[in-house]
């Protein structure tokens, strides 16, 4: 237990060595950027488990009260899916790229998955500069075979 132990930690300090030579900004998403991503596997590994209260939030708003019956299926499902695509990026040494990880489906952090389902919704846009409905028995008639 204590070599594996040292090993995380060696694994743990080169990996913020090669992270300190990566430019600060998030790489784009089409390149391999390989000590991003052991850091994104080795970040995901840790933190996992709060896909758990994630759910359990996101699904209650989502769906309540149905939402805490539906959150322990939806977070295994994440979290799992978190487990094996971070187990990717530290096997594969990195070379994975952006591929597993969308906007959609799984973000590559946990703090960037939704937490409120109902984020934004509040608001009321009001449309400025919107055009009066139309008449249309105040409408001139046209003869179409005149047009033609």
């Amino acid at each position: 237990m204590r070599k594996l132990s040292l090993l995380f930690i060696a694994v743990v300090l080169l990996s913020q060595n090669l992270l300190a030579t990566v430019d600060t900004d998030y790489p784009e998403r089409n390149t391999i950027n390989p000590p991003y991503a052991i850091m994104r596997g080795i970040v995901n590994l840790c933190t996992f488990w709060v896909e758990y209260p994630r759910c359990l939030v996101y699904d209650y708003d989502r769906m309540s009260p149905m939402g805490v019956f539906i959150f322990p299926f939806t977070g295994t499902f994440y979290g799992l899916a978190r487990v094996f695509l971070s187990a990717g990026d530290l096997v594969l040494l990195g070379f994975t790229g952006p591929n597993g990880y969308s906007e959609d489906f799984i973000r590559e952090y946990v703090w960037q998955m939704p937490w409120n389902a109902y984020k934004g919704t509040s608001e009321v846009k009001t449309v400025e500069n919107a055009e009066e409905p139309v008449d249309f028995d105040k409408l001139e008639k046209v003869n179409i075979n005149s047009l033609l």
